[in-house]
């Protein structure tokens, strides 16, 4: 093909024809048919103009400095799609392997139906021998990380090949994640969403995933990387091979198969007493139980013995890929169109960050066949999974409850169709109720450091019969402080149990006034400073000085504290955030709060409204008031306990007035002593001594009266 055939700039093919390197492809090769044009890669079928042999051109984007497929070349695997030659332009990387004649596994499951048992273990034989050559291949551990049906090609001699080799990356002991998340909603592990790292397991997981399409022909998930129980769907599957699959795809990595060998292993018990005994009972031969284990243990010493010597001279054959392949038949240069159609598309229907929704059909675009999309935020790559159905496309937000896309950040969005086509638009996400909360209305917001916070928090609103009922009165944000429970360092189990506080506690509160409703999630870290716990959801003095205990304690901590310091502080702007939210979306708002909060989180809302009686209307909580006292017995007495150092936290003195025309309501258990103002937890031992002893609060009622009479 001629050069001025290319004639736009952001092309592959005019890379290819205006580079040293581009030029010597194409003096040794010529460029037949474009059979794949995708996000971040593009497919061509090229022949050597000296052998006559057919091969596949791939390039890819990815234009991260780390990013290097240099590696690919050293993979000799009869297994595995072999690659030729890797080189690297300032646009584009561009691999040149085989080309392979074949039929990818998810073809041949959608038109013959699913595998059988004795089939799916053969392959998932050959597949851990494939995997096994990678995880130890050189210093570090080769993970390919997209193992599934359509990367599994079948050559004609009935070979299994594994292609599309660009999402394999170096296990990085050192790494806590992935750099960028790559793989198949419904066959990717947990941590390719984000969980962790990605390491031979996560390979482990995918083979799992893979085997249990081939035998259901069904997507492995119903819900978020949750696994169906295979034996509802083909109750004709061995138990044995059930469990293997229940292991493989476990959603902690410690409790899969820890390496390919007991993989293995496993596998090569399957054809055992389980399938001999369902053999002979399905000839109906009139034996007992007992004398079919007779029989079945000698069959199966023969059967291990000739499976052994046939797997010593198994020969794997090469094959091919899904995108990387096709017919000879299917090549016609003559119909070749390499510049596609580009339609911009002025799109101002509203996308919501939690689960966006393209509407395709206002646009005559059909979902069907669509081939590829790319969504781009600042002109990096956004990697996102989808799905079309009744006319929409749907983005899959793999972090829900958390948005998946950022709120008024202007995204690009491309949608590549069966004919070539592209068309173009470009969005901006907005808040949206969470999918599926019952008869809760509930907004995740996202965390803001420019505005002053650096976490999350859930934002309530009332049924509209609430607020119909409550027509006319005084709207507040009630705001409910979060405890968990539990202890993590991991921001996404917090916000998981978040929720959970914002379906229950104060909800009805909420919906019985007609009055929205935050709860902030902060994490309450399982890091220990100095080996003593941050207490953060309680506002304890160690959270309220964090900032000041990390600077003068010699700490060497993997996770940092800083965007936990002063978290009232960072409260203070949630709440002006959720009420400028509010107001924007016509909610009348006061400036001052209600506070509620049971438990721990009744400390935080008494502290809260301690430190801050101007933001808070009234404020309802479990546990004893703070005394508003600076001085008892000659004794200063601080934070939480009193008021001595209360101008230090806040940049002014105690003011009494301000804080007695709050409307309190306090209330602790009789018989309960944690309510009580001797927690080790709350209260630093000098602290704990000092309300034990000098005030003497030690018991209820005595406890309580004695804080009346302060």
């Amino acid at each position: 093909m001629a050069k001025n055939d290319f004639n736009f700039k952001d092309s592959v093919e005019y890379d290819l024809y205006n580079s040293d390197f581009g030029n010597r492809i194409l003096d040794e090769y010529t460029l037949l048919d474009k059979i794949h044009q995708g996000g971040t890669s593009q497919v061509f079928v090229i022949r050597n103009n000296v052998s006559n042999k057919l091969y596949i051109l791939k390039t890819v984007n990815y234009n991260r400095s780390d990013f290097n497929l240099e590696f690919l070349k050293d993979i000799d695997h009869p297994g595995i799609v072999k690659v030729h030659n890797v080189f690297k332009t300032d646009k584009y990387w561009y691999v040149i392997k085989d080309f392979i004649e074949g039929e990818n596994l998810e073809q041949k499951v959608d038109r013959d139906g699913a595998y059988d048992e004795e089939a799916v273990t053969d392959i998932a034989i050959e597949l851990c021998d494939i995997l096994d050559y990678l995880h130890n291949m050189g210093p570090s551990p080769l993970i390919y990380r997209d193992l599934k049906p359509s990367n599994l090609m079948m050559t004609p001699s009935g070979e299994i090949i594994l292609i599309d080799l660009d999402s394999i990356r170096q296990f990085k002991k050192e790494s806590q994640k992935d750099t960028i998340y790559i793989g198949t909603e419904g066959f990717a592990s947990p941590e390719q969403f984000g969980f962790g790292q990605t390491d031979s397991r996560s390979d482990i997981y995918t083979l799992g995933t893979t085997l249990y399409h081939l035998l259901t022909s069904q997507d492995p998930t119903a819900e978020k990387l949750k696994i169906n129980n295979i034996r509802e769907i083909r109750k004709d599957i061995s138990l044995h091979l059930a469990k293997i699959i229940e292991k493989c795809t476990m959603f902690n990595p410690d409790s899969r198969y820890q390496n390919i060998g007991e993989l293995k292993k496993g596998l090569s018990g399957i054809s055992s007493e389980n399938i001999l005994i369902s053999f002979l009972y399905k000839a109906k031969l009139s034996i007992t139980r007992k004398a079919i284990i007779t029989v079945a243990s000698i069959l199966v010493a023969i059967l291990l013995i000739t499976l052994s010597i046939s797997w010593y001279n198994l020969l794997i054959l090469p094959s091919d890929n899904l995108y990387d392949h096709a017919s000879a038949d299917d090549i016609q240069p003559d119909n070749l169109r390499l510049e596609p159609k580009v339609t911009d598309i002025e799109y101002h229907e509203f996308i919501g960050a939690s689960e966006p929704i393209i509407n395709l059909d206002t646009h005559g675009i059909d979902g069907n066949e669509i081939i590829n999309i790319r969504l781009e935020y600042d002109g990096n790559l956004v990697p996102v999974q989808y799905d079309t159905n009744k006319g929409e496309l749907k983005l899959i937000n793999t972090f829900y409850p958390a948005n998946l896309l950022e709120i008024s950040k202007e995204y690009s969005l491309s949608l590549t169709v069966t004919d070539n086509s592209i068309y173009r638009m470009k969005f901006t996400p907005m808040h949206q109720e969470l999918k599926e909360q019952g008869e809760y209305r509930i907004i995740y917001m996202p965390s803001n450091p420019d505005k002053g916070f650096n976490y999350p928090y859930y934002l309530m609103l009332p049924s509209e019969e609430s607020i119909k009922r409550n027509e006319g009165k005084k709207n507040y944000l009630l705001v409910e402080p979060y405890d968990g429970g539990e202890a993590s360092d991991d921001l996404d189990r917090h916000i998981d149990l978040a929720l959970k506080n914002v379906k229950n506690n104060s909800a009805d509160i909420s919906e019985e006034l007609g009055l929205p409703r935050l709860v902030p999630v902060f994490i309450r870290p399982e890091t220990k400073l100095d080996r003593n716990e941050i207490n953060i959801h309680n506002l304890s003095k160690e959270a309220i000085f964090l900032d000041k205990n990390v600077s003068i304690k010699d700490i060497n901590n993997e996770v940092s504290f800083d965007s936990l310091y002063r978290v009232d502080l960072q409260l203070s702007e949630m709440i002006k955030d959720a009420n400028q939210f509010l107001e924007n979306n016509n909610w009348n708002m006061e400036d001052d709060i209600f506070m509620w909060g049971r438990g721990l989180a009744g400390d935080f809302a008494n502290r809260y409204t301690f430190l801050y009686p101007d933001q808070v209307k009234a404020s309802f909580y479990q546990g004893l008031p703070i005394s508003p006292i600076s001085i008892y017995r000659d004794v200063p007495i601080e934070y939480p306990i009193g008021t001595a150092n209360y101008k230090s936290i806040t940049g002014r003195t105690f003011d009494l007035k301000t804080y007695n025309e709050v409307a309190k309501l306090g209330f602790i258990f009789a018989k309960y002593d944690d309510s009580i103002r001797n927690d080790e937890d709350d209260y630093q031992m000098s602290d704990e001594a000092l309300v034990n002893r000098l005030l003497k609060l030690q018991e209820y009622p005595a406890k309580w009266q004695a804080s009346k009479d302060i």
